[in-house]
């Protein structure tokens, strides 16, 4: 296991907060924990990865679908806590709607599909619980049509840079966010369907206004939480 990564177990995972201590341990005992490393495939779209759930223990992935020609689209970023693959352990059959990949070193908490049904359908919580993840999804995927619709780089940049501040544990009440393994000019290009020279003008505003910083070994300090909303708003005006 990587230095610094969290015990392997389920406690953090938000989907199953309402089981007691001895439930999500029994629930841990019917999981795989991998590291994988940043760039690893989780699940490819259009494969029937019998994998089941991967539930974030540590780490930051990304789900993505991508057209015939190979253009790319990023639906949700997901951080320590959340998961991915709900969708087609729960259909049973369908095969995979999107690929996931590792934006960073990350700890994953493999859950068979069978057992993720079993807890799913045997405990109204949970239950509830995954839905309102999927109705999320939904929310965000809207946006993000919204944004690649009508909204210019400066917005889509300060937006995708939110999201991805919002997985770092804390970062709800922080006021300054550091983010590990901060995806390159090219990939924010690619998530934000623009092109790398945009991409570079619209951070070079964000740095030069004190939003942002870049500190080294990939890292990125969002010095001000509200600074970059306030840019998201000023951009949207």
């Amino acid at each position: 296991m990587a230095s610094g990564f969290p015990a392997p177990n389920l406690h953090s995972v938000r989907l199953l907060q309402s089981l007691a201590h001895g439930e999500r341990e029994a629930l841990a005992r019917e999981c795989s924990f991998v590291t994988v490393a940043k760039g690893s495939v989780i699940f490819s779209q259009g494969s029937a990865d019998a994998r089941g759930v991967a539930f974030v223990i540590a780490g930051r992935l990304s789900i993505r679908g991508s057209s015939p020609c190979g253009k790319e689209v990023v639906y949700a970023v997901v951080g320590p806590g959340g998961s991915a693959g709900e969708s087609a352990a729960l259909d049973g059959r369908a095969p995979r709607t999107a690929s996931v990949e590792a934006d960073t070193e990350s700890l994953l908490a493999f859950m068979p599909s069978s057992v993720f049904r079993r807890a799913v359908f045997g405990n109204a919580r949970i239950c509830q619980a995954v839905i309102d993840a999927l109705m999320q999804m939904l929310r965000v995927s809207s946006e993000r049509i919204i944004e690649l619709a009508t909204m210019k780089a400066p917005e889509r940049v300060s937006r995708e840079i939110l999201r991805l501040a919002m997985t770092v544990p804390g970062s709800e009440v922080a006021t300054s966010v550091e983010i590990p393994d901060m995806p390159d000019q090219m990939e924010l290009a690619r998530r934000t369907g623009l092109t790398r020279e945009s991409v570079c003008r619209a951070f070079t505003r964000l740095q030069r206004v004190g939003a942002v910083e870049r500190v080294g070994n990939g890292m990125l300090l969002v010095r001000d939480m509200a600074a970059l909303r306030g840019q998201d708003a000023d951009c949207a005006a």
